[in-house]
């Protein structure tokens, strides 16, 4: 989460060709927010945020899972982090999400130039 700290801004997303995520109610095709991501006694958690707010991820340490200890809820503040978002395992991360974006957002006071072009035939042979 170091890029977190230089205030790049990640998100994720499911691509449901290669897993089956509607058990857990995760989205294909949908983005997530990578919130944080913390580690507490060998247990790697990663704190995720659904814009969309309409199901509630159903996973290991989903928030009626009988994983959360008292300790626990305590080394990852269970009770401060917002309604739409989830704590997932970094196994299931890895197993679910496949894709993952990380951008920084430019100075407002920076301009950006961009060009586009089409190309009629390639300056070079194959």
């Amino acid at each position: 989460m170091e890029k977190q700290k230089e205030g790049c801004l990640m998100t994720t997303s499911v691509n449901a060709k290669n897993i089956d995520s509607s058990n857990v109610d995760l989205h294909s095709k949908h983005c997530y927010l990578v919130m944080k991501a913390r580690s507490y006694k060998n247990i790697n958690l990663i704190l995720v945020f659904n814009p969309w707010g309409h199901t509630d991820f159903d996973g290991k340490y989903s928030r009626s899972s009988e994983e959360w200890t008292l300790e626990l809820k305590k080394a990852f503040d269970y009770d401060y982090y917002p309604d739409n978002a989830f704590w997932i395992s970094y196994e299931e991360f890895s197993k679910y999400f496949n894709m993952f974006n990380c951008a920084k957002p430019i100075n407002p006071e920076y301009h950006i130039k961009m060009a586009h072009c089409k190309l009629e035939s390639l300056p070079f042979k194959i």
